[in-house]
């Protein structure tokens, strides 16, 4: 397939990823992404950070559903925002002023991953792509959508 055509196909799953979303109350993290759970967490982290002052914010992260409870994002994440100095509510009865974290993490195609998080209503999405070494590095800039 030539690279125009490629390029095309490939912003056109981007674009239908939105559609087949799960529950609005859960993050997602397709199993084919665990390998690249400390890339995918660093990243979500690095956004977070960027919108959410660590020191200052408390995050409700929306929890997996229990069949993907032990999957490697989740952890690692965790420990991302934990170690930046984020506060981490239970639930918003517990802590009605924490930001709601959700992500959503896709692989598409054999070497490209759609990872999406939203925090209270604003989504961050971005397509990442496997390199020759197998990394894991950012293919397209940061797509922000609503505002805080």
């Amino acid at each position: 397939m030539s690279r125009p055509l490629r390029v095309l196909a490939l912003a056109g799953c981007v674009a239908l990823a939105g559609c087949a979303t799960p529950r609005s109350d859960r993050s997602w993290v397709s199993p084919a992404a665990v390998s690249d759970a400390s890339s995918i967490a660093a990243a979500i982290a690095e956004w977070l950070g960027e919108e959410a002052p660590p020191a200052t914010s408390t995050l409700l992260v929306l929890p997996v559903s229990r069949r993907q409870a032990d999957n490697g994002v989740t952890a690692a994440l965790t420990a991302d925002l934990r170690r930046m100095g984020y506060g981490l509510a239970t639930s918003l009865a517990a802590s009605p002023d924490a930001h709601v974290v959700r992500y959503l993490v896709t692989p598409i195609f054999e070497r490209h991953v759609v990872v999406r998080v939203q925090l209270d209503g604003v989504e961050g999405a971005r397509l990442f792509y496997r390199d020759g070494r197998g990394g894991l590095l950012p293919a397209s800039a940061l797509t922000m959508r609503g505002t805080l």
